[in-house]
């Protein structure tokens, strides 16, 4: 017999995310905050998102690093988490989320890393 929490462990969370990097993440907010700080507002984001994804506990998490997953930052996570990494490819977003997508053997979750307010 499937059960409910069968069904729900079959979705993989997508998460997408760009490397902390000061003067190439959340660059609208530069202005306001700095580039450092940008940056480490971007570490922040992609922190309490993948824990969220990982405290949801609906199936395995895998983040779409960009500019790709060979980043310290991202090679941390990894370690850390033990999360799969793979590479934003190249295109618009919805050519990356596309490929996301088709990466996926079942059902996906696709999430990115801008909404703090995200629970499991």
């Amino acid at each position: 017999m499937v059960t409910r929490r069968d069904r729900i462990e079959a979705v993989a969370i997508a998460v997408f995310s760009r490397a902390p990097l000061p003067g190439t993440t959340k660059t609208r907010l530069i202005p306001a905050l700095g580039a450092a700080a940008a940056a480490r507002l971007q570490r922040r984001l992609t922190l309490r998102t993948l824990a969220v994804a990982q405290q949801a506990a609906i199936g395995s998490v895998r983040v779409w690093a960009a500019p790709d997953e060979r980043q310290r930052f991202f090679r941390a996570l990894h370690r850390r988490c033990g999360v799969d990494l793979r590479p934003q490819p190249a295109g618009d977003l919805g050519e990356r989320m596309a490929a996301a997508f088709a990466d996926a053997s079942g059902p996906l979750l696709l999430i990115g890393c801008d909404c703090p307010v995200l629970q499991p």
